[in-house]
């Protein structure tokens, strides 16, 4: 679905776009401007859910960095998920359905839709875009901003719904040390596994989830009769979009798999479309070479051992590694 949005202007005269979508991502957000037409993007839902501080702060930093870009703040519940591909301020072609302009939303196969808008609709397509225009603000307008104080309750047992933060390790707690050929060493027997020198995981514990479960959605299957791996049904790694306190933005998977207290959860965080991303990250920041294995020294060299995870929005992670 990422493909259709992004790539269905090469068969139209398109000069601008306008995208509104009951919730937003940063991913989608930039690379809609690399396509280098105006693009206007309404947040439906900012009125009904607020928005996350960090959040914010990244839609500000995009909207002033790119004079082609608008990002609008609904001040009513928009629900919808509309693509518009115009023209001289006329619609040329458009899709309606139910994806998200987030990561996740046209990523996750099979689970969203959208369906052509009929060029008989595109007056009434277009008056309902005018109305929902008249009724939003730019992001960098907004006087007083709607901060949202706490996620929403996912539907998870009451037991494991905590605090909007969990802390992740990158060491083995049972030995002191960074493990050898896992974690952020993940790569590092490449040879025998198939993986690169820097591609690294940060592990989610049974404990973390039992502390954040909140944090981290089960894992669903992708299908429960025709996708067989080994005798058992494969389950969906789920994307993620990561916004670190040093402003890089990266795109993620929820992956792995390990039950908790009967119920089946990630077991690691990983980095998209390629494992070595997270890793070379990392080597950075500890200010040590790319495929270089990780020690405990680096990170007591560098000031601390963990990282603090929190959920922005849906999908939409804040990681802290500062010092």
């Amino acid at each position: 679905m990422e493909d259709v949005i992004f790539n269905t202007k090469e068969n139209y005269d398109v000069k601008s776009r306008t995208v509104i979508t009951g919730y937003l991502g940063i991913s989608p957000l930039k690379k809609l401007t690399e396509l280098e037409v105006d693009c206007k993007v309404v947040y439906g839902m900012y009125n009904d859910n607020g928005i996350s501080e960090k959040l914010h702060d990244q839609f500000l930093k995009l909207q002033k960095e790119d004079n082609n870009l608008d990002i609008y703040y609904s001040d009513v519940a928009i629900h919808t998920k509309c693509y518009m591909w115009e023209n001289e301020n006329e619609i040329v072609h458009s899709l309606i359905g139910s994806a998200n302009f987030t990561f996740s939303g046209l990523r996750i196969d099979y689970r969203e839709m959208l369906t052509e808008v009929k060029s008989e609709d595109f007056q009434d397509l277009k008056n309902y875009k005018e109305i929902v225009l008249n009724k939003s603000i730019r992001c960098d307008e907004v006087k007083e901003i709607n901060f949202n104080k706490e996620i929403k309750e996912r539907k998870i047992p009451l037991q494991i719904q905590k605090k909007n933060k969990c802390t992740l390790v990158l060491y083995d707690t049972n030995t002191g040390e960074v493990q050898n050929s896992a974690g952020l060493n993940w790569g590092q027997h490449h040879e025998k596994t198939h993986t690169k020198p820097n591609d690294a995981y940060i592990p989610i514990k049974a404990e973390n989830i039992r502390k954040c479960g909140l944090l981290f959605p089960p894992k669903r299957k992708k299908n429960k009769k025709i996708l067989v791996n080994r005798g058992r049904s494969q389950r969906e790694n789920r994307p993620i979009e990561i916004i670190w306190d040093d402003g890089t933005i990266m795109e993620g998977l929820l992956e792995g798999s390990q039950p908790v207290d009967g119920i089946t959860y990630p077991k690691q965080i990983s980095s998209f479309p390629k494992k070595n991303i997270l890793g070379k990250y990392f080597r950075k920041r500890l200010g040590i070479e790319d495929g270089k294995k990780v020690t405990i020294d680096d990170l007591n060299n560098y000031g601390r051992k963990n990282v603090d995870v929190y959920l922005l929005e849906e999908d939409i992670y804040y990681f802290d590694f500062s010092v």
